[in-house]
This record gives C-alpha cells, sequence and structure tokens, in this order.
C-alpha cells in the first residue's frame, strides 16, 4: 500500500511536470512522443487523471496517517516536487540535487513503512547514485540539443560538458566507494556484489561519452553489458538475502 501511495505522488509530479514543459518537450527528439507534449492528452485528461491520482493518495494516506516520519516524507516529497516543477528546475545544480534527493525520499518512505532502518552508507549510495544518473541525462540533453539545448532547460545554460564530465566521474567514484562501504557494514556475500556493480558503472559512463544515458531505463535495456552485469548484481543480492 505505501509502495502504491508513493507511485501515485510520484506518477502526479511527473504529470504536473510535463503539462508545464509540454511546449519545450515537444521540441525534443524523443520528448515530443509522449502524451502530453504530442497532444494526446489534453487539460481535461490531466485534470481526470490528476483527480484519479490524488483519490490514490488520499485513500491510502489514512492508513498511513498514524506512521508520522511516512507522513512527514510523502508530505516533504509533494513540497518538494511542486517547488520543483514550477521554478527550482531552473536554477542549476540545485534541480540536480532535488531529483537526487526525490529518490532518497522514496527510499527513506520504504524503511518507514516496513519497519527496516535504512543505513547511512545506503543512503549516500542512493543519493550519489541519483546524481550520476541526473547529470548524465543533463550531458546527453546538451549533446543531443546541442545549440538549442537552453530552450528545452533553461539551467542547462549554466553547465558546460567539462564540468558535467567531472561533476560525472566524481559521483560515480563516490558512489561506488558508498556501496563498497555498505557492503563491508552488511558482511557475508554481498561484498561480491561490488564488482557487476563496478563494471556497471563503468559501462553506463562509457555510453555516456557517446550522448547516451538521456533514458536510463532504456539504456539499461538496451545494452547487454550493463543488462548481464544487473542480473549478476541482482543474484548476488538475492543470495545474500535468502541464501547466505
Amino acid at each position: 500500500a505505501a509502495a502504491l501511495m508513493f507511485c501515485a505522488t510520484a506518477s502526479l509530479g511527473y504529470v504536473l511536470n510535463d503539462w508545464i514543459d509540454r511546449k519545450q518537450d515537444a521540441q525534443h527528439p524523443t520528448k515530443c512522443n509522449r502524451p502530453i507534449p504530442s497532444g494526446d492528452l489534453g487539460f481535461r485528461d490531466i485534470l481526470l487523471l490528476g483527480a484519479l491520482l490524488l483519490s490514490v493518495i488520499f485513500f491510502f494516506s489514512f492508513n498511513f496517517f498514524p506512521n508520522l516520519k511516512l507522513s512527514l516524507c510523502l508530505f516533504a516529497y509533494i513540497i518538494m516536487t511542486l517547488a520543483y516543477s514550477l521554478g527550482l528546475k531552473k536554477i542549476a545544480c540545485l534541480e540536480i540535487f532535488l531529483i537526487a534527493f526525490f529518490f532518497v525520499l522514496r527510499v527513506l518512505a520504504g524503511g518507514f513503512a516496513t519497519g527496516i532502518r535504512i543505513s547511512n552508507w545506503l543512503f549516500s549510495t542512493v543519493f550519489f547514485l541519483a546524481l550520476l544518473i541526473t547529470i548524465a541525462k543533463r550531458k546527453s540533453e546538451i549533446l543531443t540539443l546541442g545549440p538549442g539545448a537552453v530552450n528545452h532547460r533553461k539551467s542547462l545554460a549554466q553547465y558546460s560538458l567539462p564540468f558535467l564530465n567531472h561533476f560525472l566521474w566524481a559521483m560515480a567514484c563516490v558512489s561506488l566507494v558508498t556501496y563498497a562501504l555498505y557492503t563491508v557494514e552488511n558482511g557475508h556475500n554481498l561484498v561480491y556484489s561490488i564488482l557487476p556493480a563496478t563494471y556497471g558503472v563503468i559501462r553506463f559512463l562509457m555510453l555516456t561519452e557517446n550522448g547516451k544515458g538521456g533514458d536510463p531505463i532504456l539504456t539499461l535495456i538496451k545494452d547487454p553489458h550493463l543488462v548481464i552485469s544487473t542480473m549478476v548484481f541482482l543474484a548476488l543480492v538475492c543470495y545474500k538475502i535468502y541464501v547466505a
């Protein structure tokens, strides 16, 4: 139930952001095919979808209202999503950190809902990995759109490729270090998952050099190296959880 509630909250944020950015997204070579920028969904459709998502959020929120930490996490996510969509996304660097923090809030919400303590190292790993993915998306936008990138996203005017490259490699290193510390903290066989994780991150960095990484999910499922490294990584994690 908590997962459905947070999925509905995240979806509402995406819908709002896509509606606000519909004119800019219509100029993007791939985002123009989305339902809102392409015009497949009109204002009335967005209102109905928003009402449906709000209904789901309120329905499940009553079940978790006694859980103060989860309620505060959800409230913070909604407020920050609104602030991001209405203006903070135009501020360079801040918009990247906000997106990364959204992922951290989801992890924290999962911990609060299940009562599982979130390790400080896991918290750090998720944050730095989210920064890595977001920076890769910004780099891909600049490489794909060229001089017209600023018309798509105002914050891109303040980024340069050398800056993003340095930022990208720094976050890759930090995320791997924090994950390594997390595996050592947990002990047993989880430490072996560092190997496929490192290979996957390095492979992702190599793909970003060619302008890929704009859509991390598509990059993951289309690249055989990332698919295999992810499968090995998940197999080792499952072995640690269910066998070791």
